[in-house]
Parts: structure tokens; C-alpha cells; sequence
């Protein structure tokens, strides 16, 4: 079997130096504003120069396991029980119950800060309302989604809720263009709670997935679902865990601990048949 369609849950976990922006900056980054050091640096949404110990695992079809595992790998690398944890999840509800359950059963809830849902999947819904109101080739969607965009970072939520309304209540759509924008407000609705935006720039919290979102391409669909590859679930667990070690650099501990392992086995093995 291929990996297309199957549920991956990558799992990484990474620690960061705190960066602070404004609103603007992330603005400024996001639609490629010319003249802005944001741009140059393209820092606004996730420092990548200050992401430190990049941690990396992906699972298949178990996202409560790849969360757990997450948690472990922090509880292991952090001696500090009081150091403060940020989550970034792309709004996946199932993902986000998992998340709750893992972090119950590690006993680590009360290090989470913050839960923030990745404000690249934010603007994407902004494009999709946008395109069916001013339609996709009008001029006008490039500064109604920047406005939107730039009034969510601002702490606003209900605002941006609120002129989605009048995109439903503005004029004589068909019923599909109307479902297709009240989707969008339910969206953003049901995540309302991961959307503050505003305290996490200020305290310099990245707000966007990009090192996940990255580590799905690489790690996972470049290696994985190339053309005419087939995989059994075993043997894509095998690659995705070999690739795991090779990336986050346990090779060394893991050669230690598998030529261990076969002797302990060989051991057994052999007073085994002794004992026969």
C-alpha cells in the first residue's frame, strides 16, 4: 500500500528564544511587503534561526501515542518541571483531543501555556471567504484578508467574526457560496480559545506550524510517497522510526542499543537450548 490517505502525525518538539513583534511585522512578512527588515529576516511568524534542539518522530494513525511521545521527549530533555510549554496544532479537532488526553496521562497540563492554532491554516479560510465574495480574480481580496489578518493579531477575534457576517448578510449569494463562508465563521469559531495572537507576539511565541508543516514534507512525503513506492504498515513504521533516528542524530545510542539488545537475545536464545 501507498501512504496517500493515511493519517501521519508527526511528532517535534523544539525550544525557542522568546522573539517579539508587532502585528505589523508579521504583516509585513506574511504578504511580502518590500522595504521591512521582517521581510529580509522573514522571522515574524517562526523564528527558525532560534529553534534549538529540533526533535522529530511521525506516526501512523495513532495521534494519541505521537502526542505522549512528545511529552516524553520533553519531560526528558527538561530538568526545569516549571519551564513553560506552547502548542502549535493545525485546528484538527481529534488532534487537539489527544492532546489533552496525552498530556493528562503524562501528568504535564499544567505546563502548557498556551495552545495555538497555526495562523498560515487561519489565512488560508480568510482566502476561501474572500474568493467567494469579491471573486478570485478581483483585486479587492488582497487588502480585505490583510485587514482581517492584521485585526486577528490585534486581539479582535469577534471583530473579523463579525465582518464575515456581512459577507453572509451583503447581497444574493447562492446557498453553496453561503455555506462555504459560514464554514469559515464556524471555523474560526470553534477556535477561538487558540487565537490569541496579540498576548503570544507579545511574549514571542511563534504562531505558525512551519516546523512541522516542514518536517511532514522532508521527513515524511519526500522519502515516503515517492512514484510507484508501495509500503506494508510495518515496513513504513520501520523507514519512518530509521529516518527519525538518522534526523534528530541517535544513531550512535541506537547502534549501542540494538547490538545490546541482540546479545541479551542471542543469550537467551542459547541458554534456552541448553536448557532443551
Amino acid at each position: 500500500m501507498g501512504l496517500v490517505g493515511r493519517i501521519r502525525t508527526v511528532s517535534v518538539t523544539y525550544s525557542f528564544d522568546p522573539n517579539i513583534r508587532e502585528a505589523e511585522d508579521v504583516i509585513a512578512s506574511l504578504f511580502k511587503e518590500k522595504n521591512n527588515e521582517a521581510t529580509k529576516n522573514n522571522e515574524s511568524l517562526e523564528p527558525k534561526s532560534q529553534t534549538k534542539n529540533k526533535h522529530i518522530r511521525a506516526f501512523l494513525s495513532d495521534k494519541k501515542k505521537a502526542m505522549e511521545y512528545g511529552f516524553e521527549n520533553i519531560q526528558k530533555r527538561s530538568a526545569d518541571e516549571k519551564k513553560n510549554i506552547v502548542i502549535l496544532i493545525d485546528g484538527d479537532r481529534g488532534l487537539e483531543k489527544a492532546i489533552d488526553r496525552a498530556a493528562e496521562s503524562k501528568d504535564i497540563k499544567n505546563r502548557i501555556i498556551f495552545k495555538v492554532l497555526d495562523f498560515i491554516h487561519v489565512t488560508e479560510y480568510l482566502w476561501k471567504a474572500a474568493n467567494i465574495y469579491f471573486g478570485e480574480k478581483s483585486p479587492h481580496r488582497l487588502n480585505w484578508v490583510k485587514e482581517q489578518c492584521l485585526i486577528l493579531l490585534q486581539g479582535e477575534t469577534n471583530i473579523v467574526l463579525n465582518n464575515l457576517q456581512k459577507l453572509v448578510q451583503h447581497g444574493k449569494y447562492m446557498t453553496a457560496k453561503h455555506r462555504v463562508i459560514k464554514s469559515v465563521i464556524r471555523y474560526l469559531s470553534n477556535h477561538t480559545t487558540m487565537m490569541n495572537y496579540k498576548e503570544c507576539l507579545a511574549r514571542g511565541f511563534p504562531i505558525s506550524t512551519g516546523a512541522i508543516e516542514s518536517a511532514c514534507g522532508h521527513f515524511v512525503q519526500s522519502r515516503m510517497e515517492r512514484n510507484g513506492m508501495r509500503w506494508s504498515l510495518k515496513g513504513a513504521k520501520n523507514m519512518l522510526n530509521l529516518r527519525a533516528v538518522n534526523k534528530n542524530k541517535d544513531w550512535d545510542t541506537y547502534m549501542r542499543y540494538y547490538i545490546e539488545k541482540k546479545q541479551v537475545d542471542h543469550k537467551i536464545l542459547t541458554n534456552f537450548k541448553k536448557a532443551a
